[in-house]
């Protein structure tokens, strides 16, 4: 199967405002993995991929509305959405689980959660992430990520961060990272395994 990603529209004038990986910015006392990617901006957000089906969900089990977009041996997740600042027919077409095409706008990114750019302040963002099941993609991916896609970094972060470090990724079921991906049990996926990529570092976003 061919990955199709198309992240040159997703958010027009928008900024990274919280990378993929180890954030000690913006929760400072505690810090934790990102295994997502925040981004800020007055733009709209459009669809990233072909969606076969999708979902909407008002809160997950840190109060946060969740738009899915599933496509084969994968998702396009995203949180932070406003339920009624969605456009319409994406909102009607996630509640009964329908197809969702690639390009369509979806709205304003949601004021819930913290944005922090780098002089610190909260804002509007959306979290997104691209999860795929293990093996469905890995010769897509390695092509871009090279030979660093297999490497296992995790004791070197956690020599590097810690026991802050240990325990959050323990706590959030992280088995390796590296830079370009964090293999964990999904809570979505009833635990099992699912690849988190970071597409900053394999797609121009």
């Amino acid at each position: 199967m061919e990955l199709k990603l198309s992240l040159d529209d997703f958010f027009p004038r928008s900024v990274i405002t919280t990378p993929f990986g180890w954030d000690t910015k913006t929760f400072p006392t505690r810090p934790r993995l990102h295994h997502a990617v925040d981004r800020a901006g007055s733009g709209i957000v459009h669809t990233p991929v072909e969606a076969e089906s999708s979902q909407w969900i008002d809160d997950d089990a840190e109060g946060c509305s969740v738009l899915r977009l599933f496509f084969p041996g994968g998702e396009f997740r995203m949180l932070h959405f406003i339920r009624g600042e969605l456009e319409s027919a994406v909102l009607s077409a996630a509640l009964v689980k329908a197809p969702i095409p690639a390009g369509t706008p979806i709205g304003p990114t949601g004021n819930h959660g913290l944005s922090v750019p780098l002089n610190g302040g909260t804002g509007r963002h959306v979290h997104y992430c691209l999860i795929l099941e293990p093996g469905v993609y890995d010769d897509k991916l390695k092509i871009l990520a090279g030979a660093g896609w297999n490497n296992d970094h995790m004791s070197d972060y956690r020599s590097q961060y810690g026991k802050a470090f240990i325990a959050d990724t323990a706590a959030r079921g992280v088995r390796w990272m590296n830079e370009f991906i964090v293999a964990r049990a999904d809570p979505y996926y009833d635990g099992k395994l699912r690849f988190v990529v970071n597409t900053t570092k394999l797609w121009n976003v």
